[in-house]
């Protein structure tokens, strides 16, 4: 239905972005390379960004808090599997209505297709 469509769309909208990677073996100028990550939006996942952003503070405070950090990288790694986690949930369960939106899609491009060829050869 429209609104299973609808509500996929709300639940993956603006959850993911592509960000560079940084310089590996294969693209060392880091021109290439790209990773998806979820979103940095405070909107999206506000609990995500709190995290990232006491993990930046870490990163730049004394080696003494290690600890710390890597305390706040695993809640990092949970909280990121969660959020993961629900949306595949979201693309599972909207995954028939999806396909039903592509079947329509495709049968109105071939209409669409059909009438532009007779248009096109006078038929």
């Amino acid at each position: 239905t429209i609104d299973g469509l609808i509500e996929l769309y709300r639940s993956l909208s603006g959850a993911v972005e592509i960000v560079r990677s940084g310089p590996s073996l294969s693209d060392p100028y880091n021109r290439f390379s790209y990773v998806f990550r979820l979103s940095s939006d405070d909107a999206r996942f506000p609990d995500l960004n709190k995290l990232r952003r006491k993990e930046e503070r870490l990163l730049r405070a004394d080696a003494k808090k290690s600890q710390q950090l890597a305390v706040v990288q695993n809640e990092i790694s949970v909280v990121s599997n969660l959020i993961t986690r629900r949306l595949i949930t979201s693309m599972i369960n909207g995954a028939q209505d999806a396909g039903r939106g592509v079947q329509a899609l495709t049968r109105l491009d071939t209409i669409f297709a059909r009438a532009s060829y007779g248009l096109e050869w006078h038929c």
